[in-house]
């Protein structure tokens, strides 16, 4: 009976997290408030109280499927990539793929939480963004045995270039253009980093 109660709890809060990911999408940051995310469930602010202490508790758990999603994104690479170059340009493709399937939400998120001054959260979105860009170094600096990545390539600023590279696609895109399919552009931002960056000279 336990185990049955926990399960449906934590049910119900994917089900807030979703909604407030939605929310966020469609109205930002300024829309994410227990009372738009309880009309949007059809159950009480009480209830969401239940769940989470507020609104900083949910946006924990924002930060938490941020760190799910990149970790999706980099198993997925891996699995349909074979070399080093490969997986890295296949891990750039599906990371602007989810970016516009998730309307750039999650860096969304990252700027809420710079935002927010809240110093735990602040750790726990720089929890997720050094394992992301951990992943990063380890494919490059398996490109570097293999001998695709220039070894004297700053493998820590390569990967910083990396994730600034999607960040600030996503950013213009949110900006300027959010009709046009962001994940159509990785084949320029690839050449781009791959050319200037990865490949030795």
């Amino acid at each position: 009976m336990l185990a049955t109660k926990r399960q449906t709890s934590e049910v119900r809060r994917r089900e807030l997290i979703d909604e407030a990911r939605k929310i966020v999408a469609s109205r930002g940051m300024e829309g994410l408030t227990i009372k738009n995310i309880a009309r949007a469930v059809g159950i009480s602010e009480g209830a969401i109280y239940r769940h989470f202490r507020g609104k900083n508790e949910i946006l924990v758990g924002l930060v938490d499927e941020v760190g799910e999603v990149i970790e999706e994104l980099v198993r997925k690479a891996e699995e349909d990539a074979q070399s080093p170059l490969e997986k890295l340009e296949a891990l750039l493709k599906e990371h602007l793929s989810s970016a516009e399937r998730r309307h750039g939400v999650s860096f969304l998120v990252i700027a809420e939480v710079l935002r927010n001054g809240n110093p735990h959260l602040r750790h726990r979105m720089q929890g997720v963004i050094n394992s992301y860009l951990a992943k990063v170094e380890e494919i490059l600096e398996d490109g570097v045995r293999h001998g695709q990545i220039n070894p004297e390539c700053n493998i820590n600023a390569a990967a910083i270039v990396f994730f600034g590279l999607i960040q600030g696609a996503v950013i213009l895109w949110r900006f300027a253009s959010p009709e046009l399919p962001l994940a159509e552009r990785y084949q320029v931002l690839w050449q781009i980093y791959r050319d200037g960056v990865v490949r030795a000279g």
